[in-house]
């Protein structure tokens, strides 16, 4: 009986086990190097510190986005950007997506595709929500420079999280039928 389970479910334990996993290991990641932390490690956060890489992605690419606008922007602290010199975002560890990203990677891994074919889709995958991410830090700036108030109750986390499981959901539509195009 247990055994028909997991056959059947073989795909959706994969990807329960393999967000799990992603899930609680970014979360770890993110512990071992924060300086705040009580298991901060000196070593990850000097030399192997992929947080910070990808928090510096993403405000270069906010500040790309906003300077392509003619506004001038800095990124100082590795958690700030600032526009015009006058209002600024910190980006901190909630505003990263990893949450989002496990689900992608986690989504690829569980599903059939050659190595080579799979990385490509994560690749795209990360690169689509990291351009997401990035546009949203923007919008975030320029709305709170011009002193927008919004006429309904907006909560930029959850905005992001809902475009960026729609995005999700487009991205797998293109993967499964791009999977059913190599089969036929």
């Amino acid at each position: 009986m247990l055994n028909i389970f997991l056959t059947k479910n073989k795909k959706l334990i994969i990807f329960i086990i393999s967000f799990l996993f992603l899930d609680y290991f970014f979360k770890g990641y993110i512990s071992i190097t924060d300086k705040s932390s009580n298991h901060f490690i000196t070593f990850f956060y000097e030399y192997l510190n992929i947080v910070k890489g990808y928090r510096n992605i993403i405000l270069q690419g906010s500040k790309y986005f906003i300077e392509s606008l003619s506004y001038s922007s800095r990124i100082h602290d590795d958690y700030f950007i600032q526009i015009n010199n006058k209002n600024q975002v910190i980006l901190v560890y909630s505003c990263l997506g990893f949450g989002i990203i496990s689900f992608w990677f986690s989504f690829i891994i569980s599903n059939t595709g050659s190595f080579f074919f799979k990385t490509i889709w994560l690749f795209f995958g990360v690169i689509a929500l990291t351009l997401l991410n990035s546009f949203r830090i923007s919008l975030i700036l320029i709305s709170n420079y011009w002193e927008f108030k919004p006429f309904l109750p907006f909560d930029h986390h959850t905005s992001y999280n809902i475009f960026s499981y729609l995005l999700i959901l487009i991205l797998m539509w293109r993967y499964l039928k791009s999977i059913d195009k190599n089969i036929n």
